[in-house]
């Protein structure tokens, strides 16, 4: 009986579509050619208990794939004792591209260590300990593409660091410290093209700043007190198609301004008070294709006018007593798959039309009264 051999081409090519966990513990037994392209070939990804502890970061450090590893995620839990082994050992893999260490409690010499990782491309620090001190190591790693560093203790003179990042695209930076200082530093990455800055008090002068970044395509500002004369700042960012503004006192004024986006495909305007007229504003944007607009007072006609975004594949309109003629309109929008409704005071009746839909894949309408 004659056994068809499969060419390293093929064999690499099935691996891709393969979890990690399969790669090693199944695919890498099947043969010595099944192996040497795991060995010389795959990208294998890493996830790590929380718990780790060093045996288990002696084993994976000894394994015959450790150039093969591209990606490494460290859960949430207490390691405190091994987190000092763990980086040194990171720092061997040569090829690691990826790494993820959210809420470690990691501080500044930690970041240090993790400087010296020059392969990384994509770095998330989000939840630690990190100061000023720390991120002026880590804005020396040139190869740097992404950058999340949210909720850590870093300040003014942070941020003048970061801004010397020229190869970020990326950067999130929510729940820190900045001043004036700080938003201008950032407002300087011509490079960048997707920004968190949620959580970080840039009312209308920092909004202000970080309006002249025409390059953004993705820009995230929530919970920031920029209200709606910090909106307007945001008009000349002609590349921007996702923006999130959640919570932001913007009114039926900062949605005229929001209106004026047309790129926006993606929106999340949720827990502001934009009315019935700011509705109006928002569905000029007929490019949109998710909106989030989650208690906003919007009433019928504000769902009325919503129902012109014929473009929607999702809609969360919680919580805005759209009523029985608000809740009919959204049967126009033919595109939708996904659809919040909840908390809008519609009968059993609105909701098997709106059932009918044809695309529509979720459907969730949590009620007072029920």
């Amino acid at each position: 009986m004659s056994i068809m051999m499969l060419s390293d081409d093929l064999c690499y090519e099935i691996v891709g579509y393969l979890d990690s966990c399969t790669i090693l513990n199944t695919c890498s037994l099947l043969s010595k050619q099944w192996l040497e392209v795991i060995r010389t070939r795959s990208h294998i990804s890493v996830e790590l208990d929380g718990n780790i502890c060093d045996e288990r970061i002696t084993s994976m450090m000894k394994s015959q794939f450790l150039d093969s590893i591209q990606s490494v995620k460290v859960k949430s839990g207490n390691n405190s004792g091994s987190i000092g082994y763990l980086l040194n050992s990171l720092c061997l893999m040569r090829n690691l591209q990826e790494l993820y260490l959210v809420s470690k409690e990691l501080d500044s010499n930690d970041a240090q260590v993790i400087s010296e990782m020059k392969s990384l491309t994509k770095l998330d620090l989000n939840g630690n300990r990190i100061s000023d001190e720390g991120v002026d190591f880590i804005s020396k790693m040139s190869g740097l593409t992404y950058l999340r560093i949210d909720s850590n203790a870093v300040h003014d003179e942070g941020a003048k660091s970061i801004q010397g990042m020229k190869g970020l695209r990326t950067l999130k930076v929510s729940n820190n410290s900045f001043f004036e200082v700080g938003f201008e530093a950032i407002s300087q990455m011509g490079n960048l093209t997707k920004l968190d800055m949620s959580e970080n008090s840039l009312g209308i002068e920092g909004t202000k700043s970080i309006g002249i970044m025409k390059n953004l395509t993705s820009l995230k500002i929530d919970y920031n007190h920029i209200g709606s004369e910090g909106v307007k700042y945001l008009n000349e960012m002609k590349q921007l198609t996702k923006l999130s503004i959640v919570e932001n006192q913007i009114d039926e004024e900062g949605a005229k301004y929001i209106g004026e986006l047309k790129q926006l495909t993606i929106l999340d305007i949720s827990f502001n008070y934009v009315g019935e007229k700011g509705a109006k504003s928002i569905s000029t944007l007929n490019k949109l294709t998710m909106l989030d607009i989650i208690e906003n007072n919007i009433g019928e006609n504000g769902a009325i006018s919503l129902s012109n975004l014929n473009q929607l594949t999702k809609l969360d309109i919680n919580s805005n007593n759209i009523g029985h003629l608000g809740a009919k309109s959204l049967v126009k929008l033919n595109q939708l798959k996904e659809l919040n409704i909840s908390y809008n005071n519609i009968n059993d009746l609105e909701i098997n039309i709106i059932r009918q839909m044809k695309n529509l894949k979720s459907l969730t309408n949590h009620s007072q009264n029920r």
